[in-house]
């Protein structure tokens, strides 16, 4: 029912999904993070980064989703950018995914570094082409 909510109404959605996220059990903190992509314009930036920042990797790596929606916000960039170095790989990888969604080129350099051979290799060349082709500065 909420997943319904949130497509269609999803100012109504949202007092429901924001307690979620500080949810004690991990996998609801996840999901919410996930959500919060879909219901983007109306969440505080706070709330992303923090998710984007949570104990649990699965969570910080869902959150990078909602972060690459507030595009030119400093923060945001600077979440992805530091997530390029979590200690978990997934988190890594949904980080290099999410700058090439951020549209910002200041990623190409940063991508880059990982071109020669390093695990986020697809996925840097994927989003530098993604970045290149945007025409955004």
């Amino acid at each position: 029912m909420i997943f319904t909510l949130i497509r269609t109404q999803p100012d109504e959605a949202l007092p429901y999904l924001l307690p979620l996220a500080d949810s004690p059990d991990a996998k609801i903190r996840e999901n919410a993070a996930w959500t919060l992509a879909v219901v983007k314009p109306r969440v505080d930036a706070k709330l992303a980064e923090k998710l984007a920042m949570d104990e649990d990797a699965d969570v910080r790596a869902s959150a990078l989703g909602a972060v690459a929606h507030f595009k030119g916000q400093a923060w945001a960039f600077e979440t992805l950018v530091k997530a390029l170095d979590d200690p978990v790989r997934n988190v890594r990888v949904w980080a290099a995914i999410n700058l090439g969604h951020f549209n910002d080129k200041r990623a190409i350099d940063i991508l880059s570094k990982y071109l020669n051979g390093s695990e986020l290799q697809r996925y840097a060349q994927d989003s530098i082409k993604q970045l290149q082709s945007s025409g955004k500065d």
